[in-house]
């Protein structure tokens, strides 16, 4: 995993707690992504979001765009 990719989890286990099977399922989408800009957008977006399923449709949209 890269820094950002580990900021991000980092930064939705302190706001989220999520619970290990939710982590892990978190760690494999992130290492799916590899644009920085994602990652910086992705990183933004886990600082912002009001709820961890709000970080998951967010990262669900920005993955999905990414393959159009």
């Amino acid at each position: 995993m890269t820094t950002r990719q580990q900021d991000i989890l980092e930064v939705l286990q302190f706001r989220f707690g999520p619970d290990d099977l939710v982590l892990a399922q978190l760690k494999t989408a992130l290492a799916k992504v590899f644009s920085e800009t994602m990652l910086h957008t992705l990183f933004h977006i886990a600082l912002r979001a009001e709820t961890l399923a709000a970080f998951q449709t967010e990262l669900a949209q920005q993955q999905a765009q990414s393959q159009n």
